[in-house]
């Protein structure tokens, strides 16, 4: 007979329960060691997020920079030793960061449009190209340190062991 810990109930027949979608187990001794987490110190949770911030000062406002802001956030959440708390923790960093690497893209290519309009022929791109290009730069210094702020509220909750997610942020990687 199948136990769920959570529920207390008979779970049925499959490995998780329908209820809740707790694992289920046949005795109350496997509950006991299924219920509690792996233990986490928080570290690896934190270094997702402040990765991204010592990538940011390393190359602040260069295009490489905003290609590998990603990398520390997949490490950490592909790594064999990182807990389902730092791994949590990584995939919110990951998330955020996939999210500001395609903002980032869709202002390039419009300086892109922009350039090739002027390119063509048509007078009006220039001007056009320095205001959008102008502002481009505004918006995206302001998204990056907004991004800043983010994350070392996401290392200090890492830290805290407190779950934290992005605000602003899509979730591509669940």
């Amino acid at each position: 007979m199948a136990y769920c810990a959570t529920c207390e109930k008979d779970g049925g027949s499959g490995k998780f329960c329908a209820t809740c979608g707790k694992q289920i187990v046949t005795t109350e001794a496997e509950a006991k060691v299924v219920d509690q987490p792996v233990a986490s110190s928080g570290k690896a949770g934190m270094w997702a997020h402040l990765g991204a911030i010592m990538l940011v000062v390393a190359g602040y406002l260069t295009f490489v920079t905003w290609f590998i802001l990603w990398l520390p956030g997949l490490i950490i959440r592909n790594s064999r030793t990182a807990s389902e708390f730092d791994r949590r923790h990584a995939t919110e960093s990951l998330n955020f960061q996939l999210t500001a690497l395609v903002l980032f893209g869709i202002f390039v290519l419009g300086d892109i449009a922009i350039l090739v309009a002027g390119s063509a022929g048509f007078q009006e791109a220039g001007p056009l190209f320095v205001i959008y290009g102008l502002s481009t730069l505004a918006i995206v210094f302001i998204f990056q340190w907004i991004g800043v702020v983010f994350a070392i509220l996401g290392s200090v909750n890492a830290a805290s062991l407190r779950a934290y997610r992005y605000p602003l942020s899509f979730r591509f990687v669940k």
